[in-house]
């Protein structure tokens, strides 16, 4: 028995110091999948084999050496005692102790193996069903893949239905493959625009036939060239407008990042509802198109024209729109709470029941416009043109801002503020009088 311990530690050490030589050994030879707990399974029924070997050979002639001990059998029941004499039995008698003991013990052995067995078959199961589906990954994305070139391929026809089938495929491969291709959809798109459509100085392109032209006239009858943008850019903007503010499922969801459609001439476009938030749209032409209800939160606009543009209930909240000219753009009802405003043209505008509070307009130019409801809460109007506008229904302006911008006498005052309106006047005369005598001086 000694000389079995001295052997079973000996295999003992030799299996701890090549535990990882063993382990990768055996999960070579397995199906791949398998986890490092079906490798340890696998080695402990290898042990098993000749383990069970060598038990059911020796512990029967040890049960019988015991037996003469004890002088009865376990095995055996004490009534039947099929036996006369235990001290010395005959080899008849030894032969079917040892049986029997064994007939024991490879039952508790066998129901070992049948357990070890299910265990080994339900991990075969699992790495199964595992493999058919990273097989059947595989396959979808090798046809989405084709699916994905075969329509940046339709891009590059020259018909412009070839080029609508490839935006709405592009579309579709975006939604339901959002962690691959979402973003490099997007990117192919905006590329597309800003090729198709750049903005050359705010005219005209040249290669655009004056078919296509028609004329917008606004509120002081004055015209404003437009233009009639291809149908695949309108249906690029459209797709790209009703994207979604997240992306990605679980832990692989993410903010949408901010598109670049800088420089671009896109007279005209219908963006109603269009999702533009923090996008780059610095010197972009948008005159006479349609933004309403839509969102550009955090979007760079400056130096951009809005003319004539339809900006009713859009929200431009926190964007930056400096220079930006929205000569009689329509903002009612539209949010720029905390926008930056500085130098921006809003000449004849109507900015009725928009919200400005917090928002910068030093320097911007507001002469005629709608201020009808307004809200001015908190707004900075250092040297804001107010002339020839009706301040009497604007909300939260006080006179401290109204002081700070630049007013006329068209300039219609609430009736708290007439009397102070005189001073401001005298006050701004006397500031334009002083350069000019300044000049006069020798």
């Amino acid at each position: 028995m000694g000389g079995w311990v001295i052997i079973i530690a000996l295999l003992a050490i030799v299996l701890w110091h090549n535990y990882p030589k063993i382990i990768a050994l055996v999960k070579n030879l397995l199906p791949t999948g398998h986890s490092t707990s079906a490798v340890v399974l696998a080695l402990i029924i290898i042990a098993l084999i000749p383990f069970s070997v060598w038990a059911l050979w020796f512990i029967p002639k040890r049960q019988v050496v015991s037996i003469k001990k004890h002088k009865e059998s376990f095995i055996l029941s004490s009534e039947e005692k099929p036996f006369q004499s235990l001290d010395n039995p005959s080899p008849d008698e030894r032969f079917s102790l040892e049986n029997e003991a064994r007939k024991t013990l490879a039952q508790i052995i066998g129901g070992v193996f049948v357990l070890l067995g299910l265990f080994f078959t339900a991990e075969n199961l699992r790495v199964t069903q595992e493999n058919a589906e990273r097989t059947q990954k595989l396959t979808e994305k090798g046809q989405v893949t084709e699916r994905f070139t075969k329509a940046i391929t339709q891009l590059g026809d020259n018909k412009v239905e070839i080029h609508l089938g490839g935006i709405y495929a592009l579309e579709k491969i975006a939604q339901d493959n959002p962690d691959d291709y979402h973003w490099t959809v997007l990117e192919i798109l905006t590329a597309f625009v800003r090729e198709k459509a750049p903005n050359e100085n705010l005219s005209l392109r040249k290669d655009r036939s004056a078919s296509q032209k028609n004329q917008v006239v606004n509120k002081n009858s004055s015209t404003i060239t437009s233009i009639k943008l291809p149908i695949d850019i309108q249906a690029i903007l459209t797709v790209i407008g009703r994207r979604s503010r997240k992306w990605g499922e679980g832990e692989n969801q993410r903010e949408i990042q901010s598109l670049d459609f800088s420089y671009i001439d896109l007279r005209g476009i219908d963006l109603h509802k269009a999702n533009l938030i923090e996008a780059n749209l610095n010197k972009t032409d948008f005159s006479t198109a349609s933004f309403g209800a839509a969102n550009l939160s955090k979007a760079y606009l400056s130096e951009a024209k809005f003319v004539a543009a339809d900006l009713s209930g859009a929200n431009l909240s926190e964007a930056n729109l400096s220079k930006v000219d929205f000569s009689r753009a329509d903002f009612s009802n539209a949010k720029l709470i905390g926008g930056y405003l500085s130098e921006a043209k809003f000449v004849a505008a109507d900015l009725s029941g928009a919200n400005l509070s917090e928002a910068n307009l030093s320097g911007a130019n507001l002469s005629g416009a709608n201020l009808s409801e307004t809200k001015f809460f908190g707004a900075y109007l250092n040297k804001a043109d107010l002339r020839d506008v009706d301040l009497t229904k604007c909300m939260g302006l006080t006179w401290e801002q109204i002081d700070q911008s630049i007013i006329d006498e068209n300039t219609v005052m609430p009736p708290e503020f007439e009397g102070q309106k005189q001073e401001k006047l005298k006050r701004q005369r006397e500031q334009q009088q002083k350069p000019q005598q300044k000049a006069k001086q020798p």
